[in-house]
């Protein structure tokens, strides 16, 4: 069904990637990409998935909750696909979102996560344009927006390159 979706998309000439010609032509997204946040929150749950974090963040978000890192680590986070991660509520959303009036917010939005302030910008989706708009049939601010262009989004990767930690996801999850 969302191969079909997303065959559709390109079918139609819809999948957008900026249409301006960039440094690098080896990787598909070379002429920039859309993006807005909607603050949807499609991007902070909604399946299972995990948010890995690095010591500094775990500082970060301990003091912005003024509690110390065992106590965050024992209330906040748990180990998942063999690395830390922040915990999910039952229905798979960040224990973190909260959503009012359908706008989604973060109660640690100021010290979130590199790979929450990277979104969509992951190695992951940028290393594979189906998966992107995959993605992006999910999140409405993907391909839609405000221009990135391809130095931008390059300058987010290396900004944090170093919060992103490999984790082996089930097969089948996005």
């Amino acid at each position: 069904m969302l191969a079909r979706q997303v065959a559709r998309l390109y079918a139609k000439g819809s999948v957008m990637t900026g249409g301006r010609r960039e440094k690098n032509k080896d990787v598909w997204w070379h002429g920039g990409l859309y993006f807005s946040c909607l603050q949807c929150g499609a991007c902070c749950g909604r399946e299972p998935g995990s948010v890995s974090f690095t010591d500094r963040e775990l500082e970060a978000m301990s003091d912005e909750l003024g509690i110390s890192t065992e106590e965050f680590l024992g209330s906040w986070a748990w180990e998942k696909y063999g690395v830390l991660s922040l915990r999910e509520q039952l229905n798979f959303d960040c224990v973190f979102l909260h959503t009012d009036n359908g706008r989604a917010s973060c109660k640690i939005y100021a010290v979130r996560p590199s790979q929450c302030s990277a979104f969509p910008f992951w190695p992951d989706l940028l290393g594979d344009k189906f998966l992107w708009d995959s993605y992006a049939l999910s999140c409405p601010g993907m391909n839609h927006g405000e221009f990135h262009g391809y130095d931008e989004i390059n300058r987010i990767l290396a900004k944090h390159r170093v919060g992103f930690k490999s984790s082996p996801r089930p097969a089948g999850l996005i």
